[in-house]
């Protein structure tokens, strides 16, 4: 837990940061966060190296499932993204984001705004793809590499559309070096395959209207 007025110092100046930040987008349209990298100048948690760069992932695919469901205000992206943050800084950041977020606090977060959330701890692809056909956007905790878990974790939001499933922060470049969303796969079982070099799926989350 991160105390209040730790919290509020960081709303403040988060808040502050993010209206001056180039990688921010401060404009009227929706849009989603792929560029969890350049947020290092982002505060999130007590601990020493934490930011938003470096475990902010589990707040990012929060803000992009609301994004996919358009509860994201259009005015004032700033000040909700940094209250957002506060919001998991309460009752979300593990070891004062040492280890990210929880994806327990997720869940219960994202179900103060949606009726339909699921929580699978599911491995086989074959369950994956059935709990992936039950809902419309996911977030999804997995390992860097299933045979190294020292290399921490990755939290990411998987949303779908007509063309299938598409994965959110999971720094793709474009040649020109902007971030972007993954191209869309056939299924939530290899939406997955394709968050990481050798991803361990730990939870995920589906949510729908």
């Amino acid at each position: 837990m991160i105390t209040e007025g730790l919290r509020e110092k960081h709303f403040s100046y988060n808040e502050a940061a993010l209206v001056e930040a180039p990688f921010f987008h401060r404009v009227s349209k929706h849009f989603y966060i792929e560029n969890q990298a350049q947020w290092g100048s982002i505060k999130y948690g007590w601990f020493p190296r934490s930011n938003m760069a470096y475990s902010g992932c589990g707040v990012i695919a929060v803000w992009n499932v609301m994004e996919f469901f358009r509860r994201n205000p259009r005015v004032g992206t700033a000040a909700a993204l940094a209250n957002l943050i506060g919001d998991f800084e309460k009752m979300g950041a593990v070891m004062g984001g040492a280890l990210g977020t929880s994806a327990y606090a997720v869940f219960f977060y994202l179900r103060k705004y949606f009726k339909k959330v699921g929580f699978s701890i599911a491995k086989r692809k074959s369950a994956l793809d059935r709990f992936g056909e039950r809902y419309q956007a996911f977030v999804v905790t997995t390992f860097n590499d299933a045979k190294n878990p020292a290399r921490g974790l990755h939290i990411v939001c998987i949303t779908t559309d007509s063309r299938g499933y598409s994965v959110h922060n999971s720094y793709i470049k474009t040649r020109t070096g902007y971030y972007v969303v993954s191209i869309p796969y056939k299924t939530l079982s290899e939406a997955i395959e394709h968050i990481c070099d050798n991803p361990l799926p730990l939870a995920v989350i589906g949510v729908a209207e």
